[in-house]
């Protein structure tokens, strides 16, 4: 986020709001795809997942 590879407006808030999200708990993960993939993307196979290290 602060090299400026996602734009305000767009992807901004979403990743930003995944980032909060997954740093808000142990085990927490966000998920960032499309409604219609949502099946997919909890199997892993589409989307971008945000995770807590």
């Amino acid at each position: 986020m602060e090299e400026g590879h996602f734009a305000p407006g767009s992807m901004l808030p979403k990743v930003q709001a995944a980032v909060e999200f997954a740093e808000s708990g142990e085990g927490r993960t966000a998920l960032i795809t499309l409604l219609q993939k949502a099946k997919d993307g909890v199997n892993g196979t589409t989307g971008t997942r945000i995770i807590k290290k």
